[in-house]
């Protein structure tokens, strides 16, 4: 597939993730939840809501699923925080998904590219989009996706063409965006539902 570059330059949420991808390594990915006393100690339950991406140099970027499961949003922030209430017998926590969604977990790598889905009012310089996909080094691939009951499903390339697939088959009128290494423009790769 071909993409074409766009006249959009990013800005504002996106144009700080760009210079963040370009310049500091991906090093863990994190969710919060809490823990609950189990038969054989304590057991972790996610709450996958949030999904939180660290760098080497301390940034944290929170991927947030909203509007009732239909956006994502990327912020960056301090630290992982806890939205959520628990109950008194439980504790809050944190832990790394890294093992499960990354090639090489241990090694800190960049993000080469963004793939973002996007859909008309919505807010892309406040870092918001309907799904995303981070390319990174050594062909690596961490999808996004809000659109799911139990939060932010985490997956990989097939995950996301196989997102694009079904969601392009729907009413909504949805646009596929790149943003590269090195580029300071969004490149388009094909608009699909809403008819077409």
């Amino acid at each position: 597939m071909e993409f074409v570059r766009d006249d959009r330059v990013l800005s504002g949420t996106l144009a700080n993730l760009k210079q963040l991808f370009e310049s500091v390594p991906l090093t863990d990915v994190k969710v919060p939840g809490f823990l609950v006393d189990g038969a054989v100690g304590k057991v972790f339950h996610h709450r996958l809501l949030d999904v939180y991406l660290h760098f080497e140099n301390g940034t944290v970027v929170r991927c947030s699923s909203i509007e009732q499961y239909d956006k994502l949003r990327f912020a960056v922030v301090d630290r992982v925080t806890f939205d959520f209430e628990i109950g008194e017998d439980h504790e809050y926590a944190v832990t790394s998904i890294a093992e499960l969604c990354l090639k090489a977990p241990s090694e800190p790598r960049y993000i080469e590219s963004m793939y973002l889905v996007t859909a008309p009012g919505i807010s892309l310089e406040n870092g918001v989009v309907k799904c995303a996909g981070l390319g990174i080094q050594k062909d690596d691939f961490l999808f996004l996706d809000p659109v799911n009951l139990y939060g932010i499903k985490i997956g990989k390339r097939l995950d996301y063409d196989a997102w694009l697939k079904e969601f392009a088959g729907r009413g909504d009128v949805l646009e596929e965006l790149l943003w590269r290494h090195g580029e300071r423009h969004l490149h388009r790769a094909r608009t699909f539902g809403g008819g077409r």
